[in-house]
């Protein structure tokens, strides 16, 4: 083999390694205009008490207290986005977590027997050439026992990890829409 050669294969195999183990960024998926929204925006004043149902992985329907800013563990957000794959091979929204919630969850809303219904998401497919838009009424990440006051304008830190980018950070900033 002359030196020419071995060259240009060692050359071109450097160059797959680099394209195949390039941060999730690199590749292309993209997190566009994330924001976060508070359960009790547009509220005058929260209910003392109310209950609600979160998900399907929660056993019963539990009694919240206070309302956001209170710092309660019934407190909840929402986390809106848009996931850009410009890519050849689809990936999979898997979770998400930050220091501001006690748990996150992937959620879709529903319509059952002419009422509409949050259920928890296993993940969220994100198609290659395409995109997917988590907005209210739809996909969504809940944002679940806040562990601190969301003020509008405020920045939060999340993570979402994907099954094939691996874990993207976004700053969200919190807004009514």
């Amino acid at each position: 083999m002359n030196t020419q050669y071995r060259f240009g294969v060692l050359a071109s195999l450097i160059f797959l390694f680099v394209a195949c183990t390039q941060p999730a960024a690199s590749r292309g998926l993209q997190i566009v205009d994330p924001w976060l929204r508070p359960e009790a925006i547009g509220m005058a004043e929260p209910p003392a008490t109310h209950t609600m149902t979160m998900t399907a992985s929660m056993t019963a329907t539990q009694p919240v207290t206070g309302g956001m800013g209170m710092g309660m563990g019934g407190a909840t957000g929402a986390l809106y986005l848009v996931i850009r794959n410009p890519g050849n091979q689809p990936d999979r929204l898997l979770k998400a977590s930050s220091a501001v919630a006690k748990a996150l969850e992937l959620h879709r809303v529903i319509e059952e027997n002419n009422v509409m219904a949050m259920r928890a998401a296993s993940a969220i497919d994100v198609p290659a050439h395409g995109e997917v838009v988590l907005k209210p009424g739809s996909f969504h990440i809940m944002l679940i026992g806040l562990t601190r006051s969301l003020q509008m304008g405020d920045t939060v830190t999340v993570t979402l990890t994907f099954e094939q980018a691996g874990a993207l950070t976004v700053q969200a900033k919190v807004r009514e829409r």
